[in-house]
């Protein structure tokens, strides 16, 4: 009778514990299925691109805009504000976006790192233009990519030259600075050393080119900083 009352209690917590186990995996299961409808719900902000962009094409609020998206499909690099697009100065990579597809950081390029140089940034109508500089025509060396400058030319030889100040000459945007052999001087360069520059890239309109062009034939050309409106 004893055996027989034994096997029993065998058989009888051999279906509890079996039972038990059969719960916890229950409950594991639609607590994980619950949290997973629920990252479904949640939505966070995320900027997607309004239409196709081209590979190498401007970002900017004309072709990008922010969209609630579900939080489980938005990737760890993707943008979620347009202030992140640095006023237009990001780029579509080699690939670029479809419409509606999420801008991301993984598939942007800058001007200066883009496979088809700086002038991708370039509208139409505006073109690059190399400065040959030195330190007393560059200010002192501070002259820094990003920056605007006035330019200022002394046409002529010696002392017979006369001074020319364009208005259509001020404020221009220096796109790159190089030194004399023609490595890039990174404007966030803060130690002490001045490198000593050799040629400023501007970014100028066909009649600015031309004065340029035109004064650095016929004398020297200066560039000075311009002061920021605050």
């Amino acid at each position: 009778m004893k055996r027989l009352l034994d096997r029993y209690l065998n058989r009888t917590t051999k279906m509890l514990v079996l039972i038990v186990l059969a719960l916890i995996v229950f409950m594991v299961s639609y607590k994980w299925q619950q949290a997973k409808l629920a990252d479904q719900r949640v939505t966070v902000p995320v900027l997607v691109a309004k239409a196709d962009i081209l590979p190498y094409q401007e970002l900017d609020d004309t072709n990008s805009e922010v969209q609630q998206r579900v939080k489980s499909d938005v990737p760890t690099d993707a943008l979620t504000d347009i202030k992140q697009l640095e006023n237009g100065q990001r780029f579509a990579s080699g690939i670029g976006f479809s419409q509606g597809s999420m801008i991301r950081q993984n598939y942007l390029t800058t001007a200066s790192q883009s496979a088809k140089g700086s002038s991708v940034a370039l509208k139409q109508g505006e073109y690059e233009l190399g400065v040959k500089v030195d330190l007393p025509t560059a200010a002192g060396g501070e002259v820094r990519a990003g920056s605007k400058v006035d330019v200022i030319a002394y046409v002529g030889r010696d002392n017979q030259g006369t001074v020319r100040s364009d208005p259509v000459l001020k404020g221009i945007e220096v796109q790159t600075v190089f030194d004399s052999q023609g490595g890039i001087i990174n404007s966030s360069d803060a130690d002490g050393n001045r490198t000593v520059p050799g040629v400023v890239v501007l970014r100028v309109n066909e009649q600015q080119r031309n004065l340029i062009v035109g004064y650095q034939e016929s004398g020297k050309v200066y560039l000075a900083p311009a002061g920021q409106q605050k």
